[in-house]
């Protein structure tokens, strides 16, 4: 859940500074990974244990990825209409995501308490312990700035998309959408804490 969480951290941590440089490299390589290598092992166990098919893999998100580095690289300016029209649709995408993953939380009957546990551990590793352990590993081969961004992007929830991937192709949506958005309020607790805990780091 890059987008929702860590962005906006970054902004607020490293405003008017080379850190805010690192949101389009980050945003662009996150999206890669998760549709790609995250779509792979997504649907790791419903394709039999094979690697996902390339027609799986090129779809529109790494599509438009490419569409948009080859834009970029050779720059290319689309008219404003065009532009006008790609802005309006991609700033809704955020909030229709929440939306559609608030719906499967409604009808949801009610969290199990084996899928809590296994999310209690989700958030455990994934919003702390991974987190922490990129950090010092970083912190002594980068700058203060670059280890606290990876450190943010570590522990980010897990991502909305993730919803919306597993009823594509027919995965588990109820314990995605709990996973979602109970590591995305626990982000209220484990970032604060992250911070704590790195100030007891030695750099």
């Amino acid at each position: 859940n890059y987008a929702y969480m860590v962005i906006p951290l970054i902004y607020a941590l490293f405003d008017g500074t080379y850190g805010v440089d690192y949101i389009p490299i980050c945003s662009t390589v996150d999206t890669v990974v998760v549709w790609t290598l995250g779509l792979t092992l997504f649907t790791w166990v419903k394709d039999g244990g094979g690697v996902a098919s390339l027609k799986k893999l090129w779809n529109p998100i790494t599509a438009s990825i490419l569409f948009g580095l080859l834009l970029n690289s050779f720059g290319i300016r689309l008219p404003n209409a065009v532009m006008d029209v790609v802005t309006q649709v991609g700033g809704l995408s955020g909030s229709l995501g929440l939306i559609y993953m608030g719906c499967n939380l409604a009808l949801i009957k009610g969290i199990k308490w084996q899928t809590l546990k296994h999310i209690s551990l989700l958030v455990l590793a994934k919003l702390i312990v991974i987190p922490l352990a990129i950090y010092a590993l970083a912190s002594q081969f980068l700058p203060q700035t670059e280890s606290i961004i990876l450190l943010l992007i570590a522990g980010a929830p897990s991502m909305t998309t993730s919803v919306i991937i597993a009823k594509q192709y027919d995965l588990d949506t109820e314990y995605a959408a709990e996973a979602v958005s109970i590591t995305t309020m626990s982000c209220l607790l484990t970032v604060p804490l992250l911070f704590l805990l790195i100030s007891l780091i030695p750099v």
